[in-house]
């Protein structure tokens, strides 16, 4: 169909209308799935908090599937845009220092956009049949965080251990992973977590359990 006098005018006007409108369709999946998880995530339920037609939903998105995965990723930039690069984070020669650094930076991410976490833990546990493209998605960008994270890792765990123990720097990095997971929940059951307090207990954990791996890989191989 040609365009007609006001798009031939105006041909901005017609991309930022969609724009708008795909915007409003990921923030709304988004706060839906949060709520309801993949099942209860309908178009139905979109076409009633935006009030746009399904036309429109399917127009910017093919499925239900392709749009939750697009969610995943759009809320991954959002999350991560509130989150360290930790790939240039500094790793200097006070480990507990550094790791404090880290897992602070890690916590304002989660508790100031908790969402993200929710709802990808939510789809991760959720198992079917068919492998759903959002949980796919999900574990591509966690496995993205757990690359940042181990990069980092290998650079602020001692050189010389970390030559004698390559996976050092990977198992560190899922461990805190592990930690972000703990402190969402707790954060969801306790809505006065002491955060200040529980980032500084679990870097003296972590400062711990990276000695503990070190040495204990060192040992197997003597």
């Amino acid at each position: 169909m040609p365009p007609n006098r006001a798009q031939r005018a105006y041909p901005g006007r017609k991309n930022s209308r969609g724009a708008e409108s795909r915007r409003e369709i990921l923030d709304a999946t988004f706060r839906i799935a949060s709520e309801r998880g993949y099942d209860g995530t309908t178009v139905a339920e979109i076409t009633k908090r935006t009030g746009l037609p399904a036309s429109s939903i399917y127009w910017h998105f093919t499925d239900k599937d392709t749009l939750l995965a697009e969610v995943i990723s759009d809320s991954y930039e959002r999350w991560r845009a509130i989150q360290p690069t930790w790939a240039k984070s500094p790793a200097g020669d006070d480990l507990k220092a550094s790791i404090d650094a880290v897992l602070t930076q890690m916590s304002e991410g989660i508790i100031g956009q908790p969402e993200f976490w929710r709802l990808g833990i939510m789809l991760a546990m959720e198992h079917r049949v068919t492998e759903a493209a959002a949980r796919v998605r999900f574990r591509e960008v966690r496995n993205d965080t757990l690359a940042l994270l181990t990069s980092w890792w290998a650079r602020a765990l001692p050189g010389e251990h970390l030559r004698a123990v390559p996976d050092a720097a990977f198992a560190m990095a899922r461990m805190t992973l592990a930690f972000g997971d703990g402190l969402f929940i707790a954060s969801q059951i306790d809505g006065d977590i002491n955060v200040d307090r529980f980032v500084s207990l679990l870097s003296v954990g972590l400062e711990a359990i990276a000695g503990h791996v070190l040495a204990g890989k060192e040992r197997q191989q003597q």
